[in-house]
């Protein structure tokens, strides 16, 4: 029965031997699963930013073209407003003009006539006004 014996015992020592390998190879798989699930989450982490990222970037680029247009847009007010200076500017230079001529005009008027009145000898200064 030694032999009997021995052979049991052996069998029951690779039994042994194996239920832990096989228990050592559950833990492992475990481990391996938790680590995958970990990259999954990772990966959809990841697969959410580049989708936040992507709508960020539309959103911008939309924005910087609204940008762009009013910036253009504030340019020609711009350009407007100052061919419109400019122009009140010009108008109002002639209006200058036209009135300085008016009173160098009345001057040379009222001058004229205080000559006239002085060489015909006549007082009172019967002048244009």
């Amino acid at each position: 029965m030694s032999k009997k014996d021995d052979v049991t015992s052996e069998m029951q020592a690779r039994i042994e031997e194996l239920t832990g390998m096989s228990s050592e190879a559950i833990r492992h798989q475990d481990d391996m699963r938790h680590q995958n699930e970990g990259l999954v989450n990772v990966v959809t982490e990841l697969v959410n930013a580049l989708e936040t990222a992507a709508e960020t970037e539309a959103s911008l680029r939309a924005k910087a073209q609204m940008l762009q247009k009013a910036n253009t847009q504030a340019h020609e007010q711009i350009a407007q407003m100052n061919s419109m200076m400019s122009y009140q500017r010009n108008a109002s230079q002639s209006t200058k003009n036209i009135l300085a001529r008016e009173k160098a005009l009345r001057k040379k008027a009222e001058f004229q006539a205080t000559v006239s009145s002085s060489s015909t000898g006549v007082k009172g200064g019967g002048g244009l006004l």
